[in-house]
């Protein structure tokens, strides 16, 4: 697994949620004023699913609301997962067993507002934090990636191949900060 930027990465376990997958043969909506962000014709339908936590251990939700921190030198850290052929029977964050990416893809966890987070052309209006060749994508983020500002930043994963096309696409996962 590789992290980018100013977080940790961390394996994240734990009791299951619900089942927030999407497919990923179709288009969803993308930043630019809701127009749909492409995704590549003819990929075979495969779900990433996605959550989020203020701990290591869950619950893992779809939506999850922290405080920020009085001095922004101490950090406040939520977790979020990703796993992608993601099955409603198996734990949040863990593959089934044997499951891989196919071979020249890479998980990416984005976020927007991008704040901090590092940028791509091939996705506007996003900024990746996090990425992974794995089947499952555990980061340990905190208020510093978000800028440490009260708001609702909204993280997605992405399957993408070499050249940045998007294949697949999780579910929205929603961090909303407040004083």
């Amino acid at each position: 697994m590789v992290a980018i930027a100013a977080f940790f990465v961390a394996g994240c376990s734990g009791d299951g949620g619900a089942d927030g997958s999407t497919s990923a043969a179709t288009t969803g909506a993308g930043t630019n004023g809701g127009s749909p962000t492409p995704v590549a014709p003819g990929v075979p339908s495969t779900t990433i699913s996605s959550w989020a936590s203020a701990t290591n251990a869950g619950p893992w939700s779809p939506a999850v609301s922290l405080k920020l921190p009085k001095d922004f030198g101490i950090p406040t850290s939520f977790y979020v997962c990703a796993v992608w052929k993601h099955s409603a029977s198996r734990a949040a964050c863990e593959a089934t067993p044997g499951v891989k990416l196919p071979i020249g893809t890479t998980l990416r966890l984005e976020q927007q507002p991008i704040g901090p987070a590092v940028t791509n052309a091939d996705t506007p209006g996003w900024g990746t934090v996090a990425t992974s060749e794995d089947a499952t994508l555990s980061a340990v983020l905190s208020n510093f990636v978000t800028g440490n500002k009260p708001g609702t930043f909204t993280y997605r994963t992405t399957l993408r191949d070499r050249a940045g096309q998007i294949l697949a696409r999780s579910n929205l996962v929603e961090v909303t900060w407040h004083k």
